[in-house]
């Protein structure tokens, strides 16, 4: 008599991924919002400028939304910098997009263990292709199309968030590619 092997449970990183950023980035500016007159406003900008960094793709969500607002500019709130703000919102804007790598790395992992879930669709393929092109495309720009007098933190920041992100993109054009790999071959054996 055989037994069933149980099935592998894969680590639930696309519920980590999200939480994980969203408690970080909360955590930031509340540790920035309690030492606000003990520290620099450019120190508090610079935790604030991360957090964008961190959730570049979220900016793709509140693009229609400045254009709401007839000067074009974003509402924030009167204690917060703009810098804060965009910060927090971003976060929250980018949740679908950690959740989109969080289960791409589910995939990657389950794939090892001769498992096709999470099944990686072609939207969420075409999404971390975009996201992917998107981040090398600010990668290679803040790096190379700037000179050296014109880098600065911002520009740093952002070449270092387009890095994180053409990593994080390609993370879902991998697993889809290694599970159309590993269904072919399936295939082919039987």
């Amino acid at each position: 008599m055989q037994y069933a092997q149980p099935a592998h449970r894969v680590f639930p990183f696309r519920w980590i991924f999200p939480l994980g950023q969203f408690v970080l980035c909360l955590l930031l500016v509340s540790i920035v919002m309690e030492l606000r007159p003990y520290i620099p406003y450019i120190y508090a900008a610079r935790v604030g400028e991360a957090i964008t960094a961190m959730n570049l793709p979220g900016a793709l969500f509140q693009v229609p939304v400045a254009f709401l607002f007839p000067d074009h500019q974003i509402w924030t709130p009167p204690l917060l910098s703009f810098q804060l703000w965009h910060g927090v919102t971003l976060s929250i804007f980018a949740l679908l997009f950690w959740w989109i790598a969080g289960r791409a790395t589910e995939a990657l992992v389950a794939i090892d263990d001769r498992q096709l879930v999470p099944k990686i669709g072609w939207g969420e393929t075409v999404t971390g292709f975009l996201v992917m092109a998107g981040g090398a495309t600010i990668l290679g720009g803040m790096l190379f199309g700037l000179s050296a007098s014109e880098r600065d933190w911002e520009s740093t920041r952002l070449a270092a968030g387009g890095g994180l992100w053409a990593l994080l993109g390609s993370l879902t054009v991998i697993a889809r590619f290694r599970q159309w790999r590993f269904t072919k071959k399936h295939k082919a054996i039987i």
